[in-house]
């Protein structure tokens, strides 16, 4: 008669790497070859494969590390390259964004990244320009991604830029603005999702 678990005892030390378990081979025909040996180690090997599996399966689940931020009060542009200060984030899966850095988007985890910025100016002077970028490490020399269009006399001037590209862990962007005088930026907003290694 086969014996509960509940009811057998419990070892008295953790097996060690090299010791022999002995388990009952339910699928074996012949009573007297049901009980085999098996090591602890290869046992304790495939329990922890499984687990490493799963985990990994719990966590692509979780989507990959995204962030969306967002500027939803007016605010001036000038002649001079200056960071956006991002208000909200929408949503943030990685810690990649900080109301104490308000300027930064910091990439937590590495990999290859589809990143998008969107500027909204308000109508200004004709022959002017407009610009807006993102920037790695708040360099300015840095550009990752921009444009600059000419303004248009009586026209909202709105810019979208995207572009993939390859972060280290602990890199981060700032994206940043100009305009040929003072005008007023109505709306921002910033995303960034992980596509790859």
């Amino acid at each position: 008669m086969p014996i509960k678990i509940g009811s057998l005892g419990e070892l008295a030390v953790v097996p060690a790497a090299g010791d022999l378990l002995a388990v009952v081979d339910i699928s074996e025909p012949l009573e007297a070859n049901k009980t085999k040996k098996i090591k602890f180690q290869n046992l304790l090997g495939d329990v922890n494969t499984l687990l490493t599996t799963h985990t990994n399966e719990i966590t692509a689940l979780q989507g990959p590390p995204k962030v969306r931020t967002v500027v939803t009060t007016d605010f001036a542009s000038s002649t001079s390259l200056a960071n956006i200060s991002w208000e909200t984030e929408v949503f943030d899966t990685d810690t990649m964004f900080s109301a104490g850095s308000p300027t930064r988007i910091t990439f937590t985890t590495a990999g290859l990244y589809l990143i998008s910025l969107q500027v909204v100016f308000s109508s200004g002077t004709e022959l002017s320009y407009r610009h807006a970028g993102m920037y790695l490490n708040g360099n300015s020399g840095s550009l990752i991604a921009g444009m600059t269009l000419p303004a248009i006399a009586s026209t909202i001037i709105p810019i979208n830029v995207g572009t993939i590209y390859p972060f280290t862990a602990g890199q981060y962007l700032t994206a940043k603005v100009q305009s040929g005088e003072a005008e007023n930026i109505t709306d921002c907003m910033f995303s960034a999702v992980r596509i790859s290694d």
